[in-house]
């Protein structure tokens, strides 16, 4: 039917009156703005209204006190109102429920474009000045994707096969090249997470993520660099002495032709691809993220396997409250970003500060998060990185597994990874020094015996 038959809409109110299953089924779904009178967004509301009251559809005497009750209807809007009222008692209930449901949703469908498209059409035309632009694509999409959500849950006794086929479907993840990093996410990052590296200021946070982001995209996939603290040329710029394996120094003083060469040379390697895109710190959030993931697609037929943020405290939350404290902020920004992994299906990287006593302590844990402990709980997976001076020294960092979805936290949870600060890089150590698992040994058993592993000459 036409999303403007006055049929199907007047028979969508009536029925949501008549049928309370019908009601139970559709009322989520439908939008007062699907409808186009004055009139019938007055009974919209006021149904939605009564059923989420009183869990049930309300009757026309109920509809006609509610409506009486109201001091806000013109003239004319009443008159429309109590016509449809009048009229109740002369409809049927539709007894093909099943039928009437299918017809509905299409409808939503239908009425959630055209708005969409008259929204497009109002922020064109200048007559929407809060919209920008760049979320005309996010705004079509979202109303392409109407739908009613069938699903009812997971039977466990007759969806039994199904479960079986989920344990045994090999999930497809990304491979980082750290064989401690892969080991203990069991195979490597997966997609739609969220996971997080805690450290203090000058650990390595950065360093990290650009490393992890060279090691991906010399494997030919794609990544995107959102960065909020260091400008895209200073992140470039880690990316090229990681990849051309040069330093600082070497990259100021190398020639233009030989930095070509050197980069052609690695073109021809891999088909992976980077985007660095800066925002200003505190300034964007999970929907700006989104209307660059849109317009990427669109205009570069760019979509990332890895989106790297740098980092998430300085990201700005779309959802919490101007006066909401720091915990609400960054679990809000959390649950944002881990919504983005989800819609887009790529994983988020983000990274975190530990707190004023967690810079100080050098076997960090999950007290040791800064601003909010909301972040860690929302989570799919969050590490720390600490370092001390001698380990410095030694060109080596502390990795620790502090949350897990994907393994046992306590397999593996303290490691140490070779770190090259004058090329921007994080590798496997060859071999784990041999106190290694003594301490992982004494905190799965602590009546083992052992020093913190800051304390030990390891080398």
């Amino acid at each position: 039917m036409s999303v403007n038959s006055r049929q199907m809409r007047l028979g969508i109110l009536y029925n949501l009156m008549l049928s309370e299953d019908y009601c139970r089924k559709v009322l989520p779904f439908i939008q007062e703005e699907y409808f186009e009178t004055q009139g019938e967004k007055v009974i919209a509301q006021e149904i939605a209204k009564y059923f989420n009251k009183y869990n049930t559809s309300p009757s026309k005497a109920a509809m006609s006190i509610e409506v009486e009750s109201r001091t806000d209807l013109t003239e004319p809007i009443y008159k429309e109102v109590q016509s449809f009222l009048e009229k109740a008692e002369e409809v049927q209930a539709i007894d093909k429920p099943e039928w009437l449901v299918d017809k509905t949703e299409g409808w939503c469908q239908e009425r959630a474009i055209v708005n969409a498209v008259y929204k497009a059409v109002d922020v064109i035309g200048g007559d929407d000045h809060k919209t920008p632009m760049s979320a005309l694509p996010d705004l079509l999409h979202q109303a392409i994707g109407t739908s009613f959500d069938k699903s009812v849950g997971h039977d466990y006794v007759e969806d039994v096969e199904d479960r079986w086929e989920f344990y045994n479907r090999k999930e497809e993840k990304l491979e980082t090249g750290l064989e401690h990093f892969d080991y203990i996410l069991r195979g490597g990052i997966p997609k739609k997470t969220l996971g997080v590296l805690m450290a203090g200021t000058g650990v390595g946070k950065s360093l990290f993520m650009c490393s992890i982001t060279s090691s991906i995209l010399e494997r030919g996939q794609n990544v995107l660099y959102i960065t909020m603290e260091m400008a895209e040329e200073k992140i470039a710029q880690r990316i090229d002495q990681n990849v051309l394996n040069l330093t600082g120094e070497e990259l100021d003083q190398i020639g233009k032709d030989s930095f070509l060469k050197r980069f052609a040379n690695l073109r021809t390697k891999t088909q992976g691809k980077l985007v660095v895109k800066e925002y200003p710190t505190g300034t964007a959030g999970a929907a700006h993220f989104r209307a660059l993931l849109k317009e990427l697609e669109m205009k570069r037929n760019f979509v990332p396997d890895l989106i790297c943020i740098d980092y998430l405290n300085i990201c700005k939350s779309m959802t919490a409250s101007k006066n909401a404290n720091s915990y609400e902020k960054i679990k809000c920004i959390a649950e944002e970003l881990r919504a983005l992994a989800m819609e887009f299906g790529s994983p988020v990287l983000t990274a975190t500060q530990t707190n004023r006593s967690g810079m100080e302590d050098t076997d960090v844990g999950m007290t040791s998060v800064s601003e909010s402990f909301g972040l860690p709980m929302t989570a799919d997976y969050f590490f720390a990185m600490t370092t001390t001076d001698r380990l410095r020294d030694e060109g080596v960092i502390r990795f620790s597994q502090l949350k897990n979805r994907y393994g046992d936290p306590a397999d593996r949870r303290n490691w140490l990874l070779n770190v090259d600060y004058s090329k921007m890089r994080v590798t496997d150590l060859e071999e784990q020094p041999t106190h290694i698992e003594a301490l992982n040994n004494a905190e799965v058993q602590p009546e083992t015996q052992t020093s913190s592993i800051m304390d030990i000459n390891w080398s």
